[in-house]
């Protein structure tokens, strides 16, 4: 199927206008930008979205609606702007990895880092606190061979 870059009616050009969400997916291209946005803002909206990245409602609404299944924002409490529950990115990114450790019952920093796509400096730092936290075991392994979980972690993980 072709791809539409004009108004049938109007003529009017809808290259400006992105994709978001229309092939069906549950991704839009601007979900990793509004969860950014929200996090330093320390707060969100549908209304703030709309201006921040120039969208129409539907979409900044599914946009607040994905920033709260993902949990980066509490629940809407009428008009006022929805909390943000992560202090900063740094937090909101070990908590996905801490996610996907937990999922996957072990970590490097490369799985971080190509699950993420974030840079080494970063996927270190995460590594680190998972140590500290005691998430994963303290042994000590080339940064490209995966640590299992910590023995107490899996203790927990097996009860659920």
């Amino acid at each position: 199927m072709s791809e539409i870059n004009f108004c049938p009616h109007c003529g009017h050009d809808l290259t400006q206008y992105s994709k978001g969400i229309a092939d069906g997916s549950d991704q839009d291209h601007l979900l990793p930008e509004s969860i950014s946005f929200a996090i330093t803002a320390q707060s969100a909206s549908a209304s703030l979205l709309q201006r921040r990245f120039k969208i129409g409602y539907a979409r900044a609404a599914r946009l607040m609606d994905i920033l709260e299944e993902y949990e980066i924002v509490g629940p809407a409490d009428g008009a006022k702007p929805r909390k943000v529950l992560f202090a900063n990115e740094f937090d909101y990114e070990y908590s996905v990895a801490l996610s996907h450790v937990v999922m996957t019952q072990k970590a490097s920093t490369a799985m971080l880092q190509k699950s993420m796509g974030i840079d080494i400096k970063k996927a270190r730092k995460i590594m680190n606190r998972l140590e500290n936290e005691g998430v994963i075991s303290k042994e000590k392994r080339l940064s490209f061979q995966p640590r299992s979980l910590a023995s107490s972690v899996e203790a927990n993980i097996s009860r659920i």
